[in-house]
């Protein structure tokens, strides 16, 4: 909910009350939780993030809640909203992205961008830690406060939209639940924390329940803010109300005996041409619906959670996505961009730290996107990608690749539901859009099988990108060594205020894109490789601190001589065609030579006549100094 200053008028009432949690059922904001966690932990946010260490905090908040008791049920996002009514307050928000991320390659101060393989940790360790969670088909508040209500417990969310909700068992704001802080009282374990209530809102405005959605309409919320007209409505103001504005409107609309939210929205568009005030008190009132609760008692999660039930499709996609999918999405196992793709033909890609001089580095996987995109929608149809170009927010029709596998659509995938069929081909499709041939990975090590799709994403990454061969050793480290180098950073390893190469972000931002794109691409193809383990794969401070070391020549060679370094190596090798002289060499980062040798046996990608392909990576040739 887009109200500003709604949480600093809700503590000056004082609303939310100190309070002690424990023992019972919690419904999370998942959304809310990563960005909170993450923020507030100080990890890296510039480097590509520190996966290992946010899956240590994630387990350690997880430990924290059974220790008192508490039963967490997490709840994420899906299908995002690209109505009329929310895009223009996605467009700001995506514009406001990419000014931090940029401000925050040239400073290196941390502006709260989230590195991109976040969510994968998240999902995956709370999977690990047999967590119960479920994906709705569109955005989570209301089925949350639904969830919440049916239960008769709270949520944990720092989003202000369940201040509205009229939930019984109130909300947790995240900055005020002190997991860290776990008491001892009464011979139980408790987390202090606040807890609000919409009902006390409503006694200290005072305001008569029924009024509270109008109130937060009128103030601005993201549904309504950006309505043609609905800025005349709140009282004249054209930017978002400040403390005092809103504790006007509070007033004026306390002032309303009748709990008829017609006649409230009537009175004040009252001086509004009759022709324009019908669209706009409509406008107004579909976005107070939206903090009304479904009548029924069941919300439509409670029996998926109790029972593995998933819940029917709303209206709006029951003719685009196939009914199969529906057990998928709700247990999180499908990205929330398969709906987007499905329902909108829209999907927003990453915003990472990247200076605005470079291209963006969504750009070097779009061949991998096409062939998702075509395995969800089939031939001759396209997909509007929002991304940037420097500081502009740029909007790009992206034609589907089916041409990889005429034999293998959404439909054919329907049967992996019911039986393992077609591993083979799947897998086929899979390592085609990477480029890859399956006997260069037939080498790998037992151990390190669920190695074998991130590294033939990196393999991707090397040939479309050319990236200097050490970044390559960099990320091998990483992934051998990383989980030791990172536990013994505070004396001998990598350091957080080293300057950014703003490079290597660039590169390694290009080889995450890649690694993400095909980890979704394995997720839709039901995932012919192993599902690899995302926190292990990297750590920006590790692997920008390993950079560093051999650019001074201080690289501790018993990294290059471990054994499981070699296997990955030599693999690595094959999937581009390079010699080993030339990636085992000493060029140092940054220099001309690229890291592709001459003599690619790769297999090649099938060609299409799609021109976008032509503007695939436009910094390939180019040699950063």
């Amino acid at each position: 909910m887009g109200i500003l200053y709604l949480a600093e008028l809700v503590n000056s009432l004082g609303v939310p009350q100190d309070w002690t949690f424990g023992a019972g059922s919690l419904v999370i904001d998942g959304s809310g939780l990563v960005y909170h966690l993450y923020f507030t932990s100080g990890l890296d946010q510039n480097r590509g993030g520190e996966y290992g260490a946010f899956k240590d905090l994630v387990t350690q908040f997880i430990e924290a809640l059974h220790q008192c008791g508490i039963r967490p049920y997490v709840v994420f996002d899906g299908c995002a909203d690209f109505s009329n009514q929310k895009w223009h307050t996605q467009m700001e928000r995506a514009a406001n992205r990419v000014q931090k991320a940029h401000h925050a390659a040239e400073s290196g101060e941390a502006m709260g961008v989230l590195p991109t393989l976040t969510w994968e940790v998240f999902r995956q360790t709370l999977d690990e830690l047999k967590v119960p969670l479920a994906r709705t088909y569109t955005e989570t508040d209301r089925q949350a406060a639904a969830l919440a209500q049916e239960w008769g417990c709270p949520v944990l969310s720092k989003d202000s939209d369940f201040f509205i909700f009229p939930m019984k068992g109130g909300m947790l704001p995240n900055d005020h639940f002190r997991w860290q802080e776990v008491q001892q009282r009464e011979g139980k374990r408790v987390i202090p924390c606040k807890r609000y209530l919409s009902s006390r809102f409503c006694e200290k405005a005072p305001i008569h329940p029924q009024l509270l959605p109008v109130f937060a309409v009128l103030a601005g919320n993201d549904y309504i803010r950006n309505t043609v007209g609905a800025a005349d409505t709140r009282l004249g103001q054209q930017q978002r109300s400040s403390d005092t504005k809103l504790r006007d409107l509070l007033k004026r609309i306390s002032g309303f005996k009748n709990a008829d939210p017609q006649r409230v929205f009537e009175e004040i568009l009252k001086d509004v041409s009759p022709e324009q005030r019908e669209q706009r008190i409509k406008s107004l009132q579909e976005a107070a619906d939206h903090y009304s609760l479904p009548l029924s008692s069941l919300s439509s999660l409670s029996d998926f959670f109790k029972k593995g039930t998933p819940p029917p499709l709303p209206p709006q996609m029951v003719e685009v996505v196939p009914d199969w999918m529906r057990r998928q999405v709700t247990k999180a196992r499908f990205s929330s961009d398969f709906l987007d793709v499905l329902t909108n033909q829209r999907v927003g890609l990453s915003v990472v730290v990247d200076h605005k001089d470079k291209p963006s580095a969504n750009q070097v996987s779009l061949p991998l996107r096409r062939v998702l995109y075509g395995l969800l929608l089939g031939r001759d149809r396209t997909v509007e990608e929002r991304d940037r170009a420097g500081l502009e927010v740029i909007f790009t029709n992206v034609q589907t690749d089916a041409s990889v596998s005429p034999q293998l659509s959404l439909q054919s995938l329907q049967r992996c539901e019911i039986r393992n069929t077609a591993v083979k081909q799947r897998k086929q499709v899979l390592l085609n859009a990477l480029g890859v041939n399956e006997q260069s990975l037939s080498s790998l090590p037992a151990h390190l099988r669920n190695l074998a799709l991130p590294l033939a994403a990196t393999g991707f990454w090397l040939k479309e990108a050319t990236p200097p061969p050490d970044l390559l050793k960099a990320l091998l480290i990483g992934w051998c060594r990383g989980d030791t180098l990172r536990k013994n950073a505070g004396e001998t390893g990598p350091k957080k205020h080293q300057t950014l190469d703003k490079d290597w972000c660039h590169w390694l931002n290009q080889w995450q894109s890649c690694l993400r794109d095909s980890f979704l691409l394995n997720q839709l193809l039901r995932a012919p490789l192993l599902e690899p383990p995302m926190a292990g794969l990297y750590n920006g401070v590790v692997v920008h601190s390993l950079l560093d070391e051999m650019k001074r020549g201080l690289l501790n060679q018993s990294y290059i001589r471990d054994k499981d370094f070699k296997a990955l190596l030599s693999i690595a090798q094959r999937l581009t065609g390079t010699t080993a002289a030339t990636v085992a060499s000493d060029q140092q980062p940054g220099s001309s030579q690229s890291g592709r040798g001459a003599g690619d046996q790769a297999p090649k990608r099938p060609k299409t006549s799609n021109a976008s392909t032509a503007k695939v990576n436009p910094n390939k040739k180019s040699k950063y100094k």
